[in-house]
Parts: structure tokens; C-alpha cells; sequence
């Protein structure tokens, strides 16, 4: 016993940086597989484009209770709206319902609720299967987010 103890004292670091790189390569494994979603978009007709915004899915507790912050990619080109994350923790986004790519004419409406400190924008549309579904944004310029996909709405 006091060799395995021995064994594990000197070869430490290795065993930590072989668990490390095995995280690294199933979360990137992984996220890859969650990032197809958003192949083949044509980037160069982006009309906003905002990194580090937070958010949560209302589609169930859980996912409400696990939103995230300071992750989140809103995009908006002239036909959808693009939320997705870095790719490290694009697996765990999906399961959260916070990777999307929805048509402009699949929103139904949006809101803004205000608070204290921040204001909350919750958009309403319809997902694959025509079902009403809802996710909210934190972002710096929720009015901003607002007015771009009113003008969408407004036009459907």
C-alpha cells in the first residue's frame, strides 16, 4: 500500500494532466457535435452581433434554475437570430435549450421586463414543431435586441 501511495505522490501531475486532457477532448467532442447547428450561416449579412450576454431557457425548472452568464453569442442577420457559446461548453448549452437558431418570422413577440439592476428581454416563438417556446436574454442592450426583431415582427 505505501508503494501505490508512492507511485501515485510521483506521478501526480501526469495523472492530472491525462484527466485534464480528457475533459478538454469529451467537452470538445461533444460541443462540436452541439455547434452543427449553426454550419453554413452567411455571416456577412449580420446586423448585430453581441458576445458575453446571459440567459436562461423557460422551457422547464430546470431549465430556468440553469442558465448561464456571460456566455452567450446573440447574432441577428437579416433572416434569424443566432444564440449559441463558446465551444467548451456548447454540450452543456444545448441540454440547457440555450443554443438557437430561429427564424425572424418564427418570433412571436417580445418583452421587456424590468429590474433593479438589469432588464430581462424575453422572446417568444415557435420551435421546430410549431410549439410556443420562450428563452430570455440579459444583455447590455436589450432595447436594442427589442427594436431589431420588432421591425421583424412587424413586417411577418
Amino acid at each position: 500500500m505505501k508503494q501505490f501511495f508512492e507511485l501515485i505522490h510521483e506521478y501526480f501531475f501526469y495523472i492530472w494532466l491525462l484527466m485534464a486532457a480528457t475533459i478538454l477532448s469529451v467537452l470538445s467532442i461533444t460541443g462540436s457535435k452541439a455547434m452543427q447547428l449553426f454550419e453554413g450561416i452567411d455571416w456577412s449579412k449580420l446586423v448585430y452581433s453581441e458576445e458575453n450576454a446571459s440567459g436562461y431557457s423557460t422551457k422547464s425548472f430546470r431549465t430556468k434554475w440553469g442558465g448561464s452568464s456571460r456566455v452567450l453569442h446573440v447574432m441577428i442577420t437579416d433572416k434569424e437570430l443566432i444564440i449559441k457559446t463558446w465551444l467548451l461548453i456548447a454540450y452543456i448549452a444545448k441540454k440547457h435549450d440555450l443554443l438557437h437558431r430561429i427564424p425572424l418570422e418564427k418570433i412571436v413577440r417580445t418583452e421587456i421586463h424590468e429590474a433593479r439592476r438589469f432588464t430581462r428581454l424575453f422572446i417568444q416563438f415557435k420551435g421546430e414543431h410549431d410549439e410556443l417556446k420562450e428563452i430570455v436574454i440579459l444583455s447590455k442592450n436589450n432595447y436594442q435586441i427589442q427594436e431589431i426583431l420588432n421591425r421583424t415582427i412587424v413586417r411577418s
